[in-house]
């Protein structure tokens, strides 16, 4: 299997928040949320066009991995939430983050992402930002650390 052979579509309908496979949001390792309330709020996530949820599609249309990345009109940064591939794709030729970037880095070329960029008259960096649990599997793949750092604190 190889990862680059998958295509990605963007959801743009709400309605369309079903065709994600449960498994996929389950097994996503950085989520700080539930699949369920994932699933009830997918409907307004998907119709915000600052939101960028799509699939990752094998040749026979079935789906092998979603993503979920917002683009923040302030900083004109991408930042991703969740990306989520199946695990057959996971250990196969090429490397599943490098061929997710090689996708988003062609987001300005997809015509609903266009209109978004155009309407917020957006210049996006030509970086991505992401929150992980995992940075040291990150970092072998080329990502840095930010220069922003998540505080958090319990109310």
């Amino acid at each position: 299997m190889d990862i680059k052979e998958l295509k990605f579509v963007r959801l743009t309908d709400p309605s369309m928040a079903g065709l994600i496979p449960r498994y996929l949001i389950d097994q996503a390792k950085d989520k700080d949320f539930t699949t369920e309330r994932f699933y009830a709020l997918a409907p307004m996530l998907i119709a915000n066009k600052l939101n960028i949820i799509g699939l990752f599609a094998d040749a026979d249309n079935k789906v092998k991995g979603f993503m979920w990345a917002t683009i923040n009109i302030l900083s004109e940064q991408l930042y991703v939430s969740v990306i989520s591939i199946d695990k057959e794709y996971q250990n196969c030729s090429g490397d599943v983050l490098q061929c997710v970037f090689e996708v988003i880095k062609g987001f300005p070329n997809d015509i609903s992402i266009k209109q978004t960029i155009k309407i917020a008259k957006l210049k996006l960096k030509e970086t991505i930002q992401l929150v992980t649990k995992r940075p040291k599997s990150y970092e072998r793949r080329g990502w840095h650390r930010a220069d922003v750092t998540i505080m958090e604190k319990e109310i």
